[in-house]
């Protein structure tokens, strides 16, 4: 036990760092616009929706993971991740928005909020700000039930990153890929089937003691 505790925490702060390597790769296009290099601020207005919009959707997807990875195998090493991925997906795409903020040759508001497809990635940062702030074990007691209420607007928050992507010039393209990320952990929250495959897991357990995994 103590080394499969080890090796859970292992996973854990892998999977913890690893979206870091994003920040570290648009670090250098980042310094380079910080020190007025010429054309780096328009390079980096250009790369920093793509490369910090995937790694957003990539975290946020893999927050939302966490709850049908519990129902699918019972573990529950990993769900502290949600969390933290959670976190990293606000990070990711508040950066974004503060980028395009600073390149907006004097009007952030029009940079930010000026168009639809504009507006809606930051009303969608935004709603990701309160699920932020109140995703530790504080909040979730001050909140008592309103928590799980106020956690709901990630539905609202996916419901606009869809609308999002469809106005970008490969819109279809770009749906297709988030429902790839996300219609298996939506599928998996139908209650019905939740139920349905926790009944089997457990009864499984029940039959096959011997080869059943504490989690």
């Amino acid at each position: 036990m103590p080394r499969r505790a080890h090796l859970a925490a292992l996973a854990v702060w892998t999977i913890r760092l690893l979206p870091a390597v994003t920040l570290i790769s648009i670090f250098p296009d980042v310094r380079a616009a910080w020190a007025g290099e010429p054309g780096a601020a328009e390079h980096l207005n250009e790369v920093a929706p793509v490369v910090l919009g995937i790694a957003a959707l990539r975290t946020l997807a893999g927050s939302f993971a966490v709850t049908p990875l519990h129902t699918l195998f019972g573990w529950r090493w990993h769900l502290v991740l949600r969390r933290d991925l959670g976190r990293w997906a606000f990070a990711f795409a508040l950066l974004d928005l503060v980028i395009a903020a600073a390149d907006s040759d004097g009007d952030p508001i029009a940079a930010v909020g000026g168009h639809a497809f504009l507006a809606l990635g930051t009303l969608a940062t935004l709603l990701l700000l309160p699920l932020a702030l109140t995703s530790n074990r504080w909040s979730m007691r001050r909140l008592g039930r309103y928590w799980k209420r106020l956690h709901l607007l990630v539905y609202v928050v996916l419901a606009i990153v869809v609308v999002h992507l469809l106005l970008l010039p490969d819109g279809p393209t770009s749906t297709v890929q988030m429902t790839w990320l996300f219609g298996p952990s939506l599928v998996l929250r139908i209650p019905a089937l939740r139920r349905w495959i926790v009944a089997r897991r457990t009864g499984w357990r029940g039959r096959h003691p011997h080869r059943a995994v504490a989690t």
